[in-house]
C-alpha cells in the first residue's frame, strides 16, 4: 500500500505494567495475546518484516514458544516509540517506515493498518487515526482526544475535552479519539530518538506532545474501526467477549 517501501512492524511489550500485571503473557480465547498481535499482523500482509521489542526473559520465553521474533531492549525505556528506536539503532535494520502495534491491541483488524497506510502522503513525519467518539466519551481523561486541522495534521492532543463548549448549545464540532496506532517516516523516528521529554509531555503523560513540541506534522486520520486495548481486567473480559462475537 505504501508502493515500494519497507515497512517494519515492532510490537514494543513491556513485561511490568503498572495497572494490569505482566499483562503481555496473559492469554486470550485460550491463546497468548501476543500470539494474536503477532497474526493479526501477519495477516495485514504488508510487512517487509515483524519483530516484538522486549524486556524480560519472560516475555523472551512466551515469544520463543509461538515462534515469533523478539529483540531485546533496555528495561528503562520510558515508551514503546523509545524501544522502536533502541531496535532501530541497534539491530542496525533499514526500513523506510516502521509501525508500533502496541502489544496490548490483540485485535486490531487489518482495515485499521489499510486506513493507516493510504493515508500516507508523504508530507508528514507520523501517522496515526482518530475516531468520531460521543460528547460523553470526550468527558473521560483516559481517552485521549485529538484535534485537527482540514488536512488531517493534529493540532493537539490531550486527555481533558477539546475542544471545549464556552456556551450549551448545538455541538457542531465532532470529537474524535486518538487511537494510538504509530506508522513513523523513518527520518522522523531518527530525530525523535534524540527528543528529551518535554513538559507538555510530563505533564499529559502523551509523548505525542513531544513531537508537536519539536515542529513534527502528525497526521491523524479518521477510522470506523477500533480494537480492544488491555489495559485493565475487565478489558481482558470484553476483548474475550469480542473474539467470541468475531468467531
Amino acid at each position: 500500500m505504501i508502493h515500494g517501501k519497507k515497512i517494519v512492524c515492532v510490537i514494543p511489550a513491556r513485561l511490568k505494567s503498572t495497572r494490569f500485571k505482566e499483562k503481555v503473557l496473559k492469554s486470550l480465547g485460550g491463546k497468548p495475546i501476543l500470539l494474536h498481535v503477532l497474526e493479526n499482523a501477519k495477516a495485514c500482509n504488508c510487512f517487509d518484516d515483524i519483530v516484538f521489542a522486549i524486556d524480560h526473559e519472560k516475555t523472551k520465553a512466551l515469544i520463543d514458544s509461538f515462534g515469533g521474533k523478539w529483540f531485546m531492549t533496555d528495561e528503562s525505556c520510558p515508551s514503546g516509540t523509545m524501544r522502536l528506536c533502541e531496535y532501530r539503532i541497534q539491530s542496525k535494520v533499514k526500513a523506510d517506515f516502521w509501525l508500533n502495534w502496541q502489544a496490548d491491541e490483540p485485535l486490531i483488524p487489518k482495515e485499521m493498518i489499510q486506513d493507516l497506510l493510504l493515508s500516507v502522503d508523504f508530507l508528514s513525519d507520523v501517522y496515526t487515526l482518530k475516531k468520531k467518539i460521543s460528547n460523553e466519551e470526550a468527558t473521560k481523561a483516559t481517552i485521549v482526544k485529538v484535534v485537527t486541522n482540514k488536512q488531517d495534521q493534529a493540532l493537539y492532543f490531550s486527555r481533558a475535552m477539546i475542544p471545549f463548549i464556552r456556551e450549551e448549545k448545538e455541538n457542531l464540532t465532532p470529537y474524535y479519539k486518538h487511537i494510538g496506532l504509530y506508522l513513523y517516516a523513518d527520518e522522523a523516528l531518527e530525530q525523535i530518538s534524540n527528543f528529551n521529554l518535554t513538559n507538555l509531555e510530563q505533564t499529559e503523560k502523551l509523548e505525542q506532545l513531544t513531537f508537536l513540541y519539536h515542529g513534527m506534522k502528525i497526521k491523524a486520520v479518521e477510522t470506523t474501526y477500533e480494537g480492544i486495548g488491555i489495559d485493565l481486567e475487565e478489558d481482558l473480559a470484553r476483548a474475550e467477549n469480542l473474539l467470541k462475537a468475531l468467531s
